[in-house]
């Protein structure tokens, strides 16, 4: 499936929703943003597969300067990206360097946002799992969290394979953390402060990869739904 929409979340935020094929024929949604910044920009987070449509609506939104890659799980789509937009700069962590080593990042989100950004967005590199490295982003024009994995809100899964795999990870049909963090997260206590760092954050809406957009009340809901607090 490829997105064919841009679909307005808030001011300045709108989402590309699309799915991803796993292996045993499950399916999970997943969702690029795309953020205004604050000279009329955009910065696409975490890119999907893109129709012509896709990148025509987006072009009629402003020019795509900034392709975030937010962990080394979500850089499928990348290549693709830069194709459709070759001027744009790339941004990602150290840990997607080490996956893909064919890539040229402008900026290093370990080190912090770049100025560009930094107007529109907060970001904060979870610590502690140096394979994934996910870097979570306060849109703060909306107050709005974005992440990739730190949690999935798929609470319509589409049929039993995926309602089996996410039933696996403790993930079926609501908002929670995955269990597979337990692989990922090789320093427990630095991951749950990183985490608490995200909690510090004066947010109400939260923008998942995986899953439906919770408008209000994520704070509080996102506390709820982590494995490690």
């Amino acid at each position: 499936m490829v997105a064919k929409t841009v679909v307005p979340i808030a001011d300045g935020l709108w989402g590309i929703d699309d799915e991803v094929a796993i292996p045993g024929g499950a399916k999970l949604p997943v969702r690029a943003a795309v953020v205004a910044l604050e000279n009329g920009d955009l910065a696409l987070h975490s890119p999907v597969a893109m129709n012509d449509e896709v990148v025509t609506a987006l072009r009629r939104l402003g020019t795509v300067r900034h392709v975030i890659a937010p962990s080394a799980l979500h850089h499928l789509h990348l290549a693709a990206a830069m194709k459709h937009f070759p001027d744009a700069k790339v941004h990602g962590t150290r840990a997607l360097l080490k996956k893909r080593k064919d890539l040229k990042l402008a900026a290093l989100l370990n080190d912090g946002l770049a100025s560009e950004l930094s107007g529109a967005l907060e970001a904060i590199t979870l610590a502690g799992n140096p394979k994934v490295e996910e870097t979570v982003f306060l849109h703060k024009p909306s107050r709005s969290l974005l992440v990739t994995d730190m949690v999935f809100n798929i609470t319509h899964p589409q049929g039993m394979m995926s309602k089996f795999v996410l039933s696996c990870t403790g993930t079926n049909g609501r908002l929670a953390q995955s269990r597979v963090w337990q692989f990922y997260a090789k320093d427990k206590k630095a991951f749950v402060e990183s985490t608490h760092q995200v909690l510090g954050w004066d947010f109400d809406r939260l923008v998942p990869c995986h899953g439906e957009v919770l408008a209000v009340g994520a704070k509080e809901a996102v506390l709820a739904a982590l494995r490690w607090k």
